[in-house]
């Protein structure tokens, strides 16, 4: 999977070509040129809200406003830049999710090891275990649980460390797609390590053995309370390359801190495979009621 973080020149005017395609009206460029970003899209979106089924349909929404819009876009800066912009202020703009409401009414009460004991005495059925292996379910408590903790972040800088602890964007670029300076970005992104490092420091097992929380106590209990779905797991958390595993590798190590086993355990996640919405974007920028808003329409 090519990472349009990494500045390799073939991909930049291939990226220029499809662009200038897709402008003049050829769809199959239009197609292409949105299944190059939709998977980056998706996980940067999927780590902002938590949630994977309203991640489809945001990461939806950002797709059809940003290539709706293609015809503005000018080539004065990386087309990558344009997009993800469009992407971080649509995520950082759009009204609080019932995810962050709930974090906010009960995300205190995990720092509580009598609370957490309490949830996870909690029994369910055998027999709902049948339809899955443990261990696979484990794991999507893990990677659910974990990008639920990431909503103690205020959403600037959540999209700050999303950009740059978790997928290592450089300071520059992630500077660029945020809309600030790079000095300012490294500001914000020392902070969100900090308060994120010391969220999880508090409630969760793989940053602090000394605390209860451990995924596979949790199990049973988050099956009873429908956090997990044992018969539909959200999460691919076997057949796909992990985060670490495609983003650049040939960056300067970041300093072995206290913070970056926060940081390596979101490089643990499974790169989600994007649903795909080439189909679907074109078909809705190519609808009479989208029509009549674009200045130029791809032409089948």
């Amino acid at each position: 999977m090519a990472n349009p973080f990494v500045e390799i020149e073939y991909q930049v005017e291939q990226e220029k070509a499809l662009v200038a395609r897709a402008q003049a009206g050829e769809t199959d460029a239009l197609e292409r040129l949105i299944r190059l970003h939709q998977g980056w899209v998706f996980n940067i979106v999927l780590r902002m809200v938590s949630d994977y089924h309203l991640a489809e349909d945001v990461s939806q929404e950002v797709l059809v406003r940003a290539f709706s819009k293609l015809s503005s876009f000018k080539g004065k800066s990386r087309f990558r830049t344009w997009l993800y912009r469009i992407a971080v202020n649509q995520v950082l703009n759009m009204k609080k999710t019932r995810q962050e409401e709930n974090h906010e009414k009960y995300g205190r009460l995990w720092a509580d090891d009598r609370y957490v004991e309490d949830f996870i005495s909690q029994n369910v059925p055998d027999h709902r275990f049948a339809s899955a292996e443990a261990a696979a379910l484990a794991g999507e408590v893990t990677v659910k649980c974990l990008l639920g903790m990431l909503l103690c972040l205020p959403r600037k800088q959540r999209i700050v460390y999303i950009l740059g602890a978790i997928l290592h964007v450089n300071g520059r670029t992630a500077g660029e797609i945020v809309g600030m300076t790079e000095a300012n970005f490294r500001q914000i992104l020392s902070r969100s390590r900090r308060r994120l490092w010391n969220f999880l420091n508090e409630r969760c097992g793989l940053v602090n053995p000394a605390k209860p929380c451990r995924c596979e106590r949790c199990l049973s209990a988050c099956i009873k309370t429908d956090f997990i779905d044992p018969l539909h797991a959200v999460f691919n958390v076997s057949g796909t390359p992990k985060v670490r595993e495609i983003i650049s590798r040939s960056r300067e190590n970041l300093r072995r801190l206290q913070y970056e086993r926060c940081q390596e355990l979101y490089r643990d996640h499974p790169f989600q495979n994007s649903p795909d919405f080439s189909a679907k974007v074109v078909e809705i920028l190519n609808g009479e009621e989208c029509r009549h808003l674009l200045d130029i329409a791809p032409r089948t």
